[in-house]
């Protein structure tokens, strides 16, 4: 049985695997191309449990992986940092973390949406920042009249206005993406 941390981020990942007994047998900065992660993997035969931290760039990771037999579980980003403490961080010292919580069952679990439901979320999420773009929006219009004490903005001055009607063309936008979404 193998366990490796994966410390990934954007352009590479580094990655430390341990036996089960816990003496490190790899470590390595891998670019993030999929035939290079799998050639790090298959150096090792037979089980393997692989752990990265629940960013935003785990979607890919885990459907290059879990086929190729590497079971990967998320870790939970913030109550990691609530485990592990480290006074040092870097990307090899992270990934040494990562894989020994995970040797020992220490791993604080996030959930691992299931692929059908990857981009229902996504674009829920989506909806949810459009949204809250368009409340930014009605406020910043309402911050105006209020500033003026004046009921429309007919009554700003015309600089305001200016920005209220560039905030109402804003909404009337937004308005639209979020309809197309729903």
């Amino acid at each position: 049985m193998f366990y490796s941390g994966i410390d990934q981020h954007k352009l590479s990942s580094v990655i430390t695997t341990l036996t089960a007994d816990g003496p490190r047998v790899a470590q390595a900065t891998v670019v993030n191309e999929r035939s290079r992660l799998l050639q790090y993997f298959a150096q090792f035969p037979g089980h393997h449990k692989a752990v990265v931290e629940s960013t935003g760039r785990w979607y890919w990771l885990r459907d290059l992986l879990v086929p190729a037999g590497v079971e990967l579980e998320l870790a939970h980003a913030k109550l990691l940092r609530l485990i592990s403490g480290a006074k040092v961080k870097t990307d090899a010292n992270d990934a040494d973390r990562l894989a020994q919580l995970l040797r020992v069952g220490l791993i604080p679990h996030a959930h691992m949406i299931g692929d059908a439901m990857r981009g229902p979320r996504d674009v829920l999420r989506a909806r949810l920042e459009l949204v809250t773009r368009r409340v930014r929006c009605e406020h910043s219009v309402g911050a105006m009249l209020e500033k003026f004490n004046v009921p429309d903005v007919a009554q700003l001055p015309p600089l305001y206005q200016l920005q209220a009607r560039l905030q109402a063309a804003q909404i009337e936008l937004l308005d639209g993406q979020v309809h197309q979404l729903e």
